[in-house]
């Protein structure tokens, strides 16, 4: 990844390198009349003193080394509208952060997909509806993807399971229905699915390859625990954070009070099951 370039103030009339390229600054002027800015989040984009240079504007990251844009955070902006496909010429895109907007309940466009170096998204509180694309499953640089606190339907898709490179997966505060996936990522070190609806059977198939894990929240939810094990002592391959460690309660239809045990050094975490 390039690095990032410094963001200064210029003056209308001084001789400057415009880093930005063109076509990119004629995508995100785009992006930007799909939107309603009502908090002037986008006021310096296009304006009288970086008309042309599109890495002064607010949110814009582009790299020193490549001058493309490589980031875009506009998170609180109060943002509505429409996510342009115009975006996709940002095709070195590394990092996205539209949350804490409202795109006032519309579906996640699955375009979005479609950034071949994005590792970081970040569409939280933003007002999308509608089901989790399955084109997010084709991000196999991704590292982190928040989707929580919207009003997304509909199960999770199995194309998460292709997602080798992800950290950080939060679907939590939804509507997603279904069963529970077995995502079966290596990588992964937290994964919230609480608030939810999801249901059935969870089972360690469920957690056998995650081997990196560290959180974990499943609260709210209906899920039936079931552990094929004789002596109720199982043990998962990860061992969680003792800073991050918390005990949830996962709501109703669970199997009996019973200890799950992590690896050597844990003692007794992860899940205390009530009736």
């Amino acid at each position: 990844m390039g690095s990032y370039a410094s963001v200064s103030g210029s003056r209308p009339g001084d001789a400057v390198d415009v880093r930005c390229i063109e076509r990119e600054r004629e995508a995100l002027l785009e992006f930007k009349q799909g939107l309603i800015d009502e908090g002037g989040l986008l006021s310096s984009w296009g304006d009288v003193d970086h008309q042309k240079e599109c890495c002064e504007w607010h949110g814009v990251v582009c790299s020193e080394t490549t001058r493309h844009v490589i980031g875009l955070n506009l998170p609180f902006g109060e943002l509505h509208g429409n996510v342009s496909q115009a975006l996709l010429e940002l095709q070195h895109l590394n990092h996205l952060d539209l949350s804490y907007n409202d795109f006032d309940g519309k579906e996640i466009p699955g375009f979005i997909a479609s950034f071949p170096e994005l590792q970081h998204l970040y569409l939280a509180y933003c007002g999308f509806s509608g089901i989790i694309p399955h084109q997010l499953g084709n991000m196999t640089n991704l590292r982190t993807l928040d989707l929580s606190w919207n009003r997304l339907e509909g199960g999770i898709p199995t194309s998460l399971a292709n997602l080798s490179s992800l950290h950080y997966l939060n679907l939590s505060h939804n509507q997603i229905t279904g069963l529970m996936p077995e995502l079966r990522l290596i990588a992964l070190r937290e994964l919230h699915l609480s608030h939810n609806f999801l249901q059935g059977v969870v089972s360690e198939a469920h957690f056998s390859n995650l081997h990196s894990l560290k959180l974990l929240h499943l609260s709210y939810n209906s899920l039936v625990f079931n552990f094929s094990t004789t002596t109720n002592n199982w043990v998962p391959p990860f061992q969680l954070d003792v800073k991050l460690r918390v005990i949830y309660h996962i709501s109703v239809w669970l199997v009996p009070v019973y200890q799950v045990k992590c690896r050597s050094g844990c003692g007794i975490c992860l899940l205390d099951f009530n009736t």
